[in-house]
């Protein structure tokens, strides 16, 4: 696949609608195999390569060294569907920003019509509900997957996973995982923004901060069904250093007016106590909470919830301790 995004000239010409820009017959990776069995995959690298093309005839160098980063994430995903789809999206997106003028490959999906029986869209219920950059709270899990990673200057081959695929189990990827049974079993999925890096001989997989003001921090995402069964985005879990937190107060403030205000009483380990000033701001559907202190006393705590599900993660737990009573 290198010699075909990074050699190629002229092979959309030479293949069929659903034929990827490589021969089929000579693919080996696992990457290029899924790629070949799914006409939209197919699709996708013929316009990732021909947004390779117009790219390097404007900035080779940067070019070639986009599409090695995107080849490395590619392969990263194996023969994951979603995640390949996602990685084309970004590498279109990368060369788009190098002057590539072609839509991107989600944007190409939404153009060809769905079948009577597809999925309709969900409309947000919640639309006064916070956001974090570009995600809403009250979006469904696929909204989420198609949006774009916001800081894609920061790191342009960004892509997510999420606790429900199998990548989320590898190496790396850690922070896209539950480790919790109680999680699980009330169906919540998490999702994480990653990059890969050749920094030596073998790729190293990196958690990919979300810009905050103007600092890159940790960010999660949780979604929980609602009524119709429907992942929908009810947390976003966020921390950073927490002499960020004194400057972040005025900034969202700014953006969300005056917030309530109380301190409480933060303890370590060692007995130590501090006060924790702690900031909230409502509307009708949701909650942002910033903490001075989060789990130490070097990280501040932002989390943004959406109260009616938040509210029904709350009764799940609830349940869950009442039957763990139970076995005392």
């Amino acid at each position: 696949m290198a010699a075909a995004i990074i050699g190629a000239v002229g092979l959309l010409a030479s293949h069929a609608a659903a034929e990827p820009s490589f021969d089929c017959q000579l693919a080996e990776k696992p990457d290029e195999i899924a790629i070949c069995s799914d006409d939209q995959l197919a699709k996708n690298d013929l316009l990732t390569t021909n947004a390779f093309n117009q790219a390097k005839q404007i900035n080779r160098k940067r070019a070639i060294a986009t599409a090695k980063t995107f080849l490395k994430v590619r392969a990263a995903c194996g023969s994951d569907l979603d995640c390949i789809a996602n990685a084309q999206t970004q590498a279109v997106l990368d060369f788009g920003l190098l002057g590539a003028t072609l839509p991107t490959p989600s944007a190409q999906i939404a153009e060809t019509p769905a079948p009577a029986s597809a999925e309709p869209p969900q409309s947000n219920p919640w639309p006064d509900a916070f956001s974090r950059r570009d995600f809403k709270l009250g979006m469904t899990l696929k909204e989420f997957k198609r949006v774009p990673f916001p800081d894609s200057d920061k790191s342009p081959s960004a892509f997510s996973v999420c606790s429900n695929e199998p990548k989320s189990r590898d190496a790396g990827y850690e922070t896209a995982m539950l480790f919790s049974d109680v999680l699980e079993t009330a169906g919540v999925i998490k999702c994480a923004f990653f990059f890969v890096d050749n920094i030596s001989s073998v790729p190293m997989v990196f958690d990919a901060g979300l810009g905050l003001a103007d600092t890159q921090v940790s960010t999660e995402f949780y979604f929980l069904p609602d009524d119709s069964s429907v992942q929908r985005l009810f947390w976003i879990q966020t921390s950073g250093p927490a002499e960020m937190a004194g400057a972040l107060v005025p900034i969202m403030t700014k953006a969300y007016g005056e917030p309530a205000h109380r301190v409480e009483t933060w303890q370590n380990q060692v007995g130590g106590k501090f006060d924790n000033d702690v900031y909230t701001w409502d509307n009708s559907s949701s909650e942002i909470n910033l903490k001075h202190f989060g789990d130490k006393i070097t990280v501040f705590n932002l989390r943004h919830t959406l109260n009616p599900l938040w509210q029904r993660f709350d009764q799940i737990l609830d349940q869950h301790n009442t039957e763990a009573a139970k076995k005392l």
